[in-house]
């Protein structure tokens, strides 16, 4: 190594080596694309293939987006369930769709939530009338771990049984 190695602001060297370690990982153990050796990026978020500054190889920011709004796997400025970048639904203009949920499939709008068109439903008139409150989605949710909007369609599936709509979601 020459002694007018030109580095990054980083200190890593052409070829991926830190000045201070000699190795491809700087002292705080993370390499020139600030990823450390499971492939994490120094930020701390738990995703794969995203570097310190939150971009992955094709320059899409972790949200899916890039500095221009258009998502990574749409081509539109929205992602496949309708929301911006900065979680605006196409229809509602607000954080959350039609059916109330935002873009982390959370039901933050229990008063609009609506099976979606994928359910099958035997029998239109039970939905006319709510087989369960909002207080069993919010307890479905919690015992089985996963978000409200899952927990609706669970016991939507499930025709109220709480107890089947928690085993159901807890065995996938």
């Amino acid at each position: 190594m020459g002694f007018f190695t030109k580095r990054d602001k980083n200190g890593f060297d052409e070829n991926g080596i830190h000045k201070d370690t000699g190795t491809a990982f700087n002292p705080d153990g993370y390499n020139r694309y600030g990823r450390d050796k499971e492939g994490y990026y120094s930020n701390g978020r738990n995703s794969l293939g995203f570097n310190k500054d939150g971009y992955n190889q094709e320059k899409f920011k972790v949200n899916e987006f890039n500095d221009d709004g258009i998502n990574q796997f749409t081509g539109s400025s929205y992602d496949e369930e309708g929301f911006d970048e900065n979680g605006i639904h196409v229809q509602t203009r607000q954080k959350f769709n039609e059916s109330g949920i935002n873009r982390e499939g959370d039901l933050v709008r229990p008063d609009l939530w609506r099976p979606s068109k994928n359910i099958i439903v035997d029998d239109v008139e039970e939905l006319e009338s709510p087989m369960f409150t909002e207080e069993d989605i919010q307890l479905v949710s919690q015992e089985a771990g996963v978000n409200e909007a899952k927990a609706a369609i669970a016991l939507l599936e499930s025709k109220g049984n709480l107890a089947l709509a928690i085993l159901q979601l807890r065995s996938e």
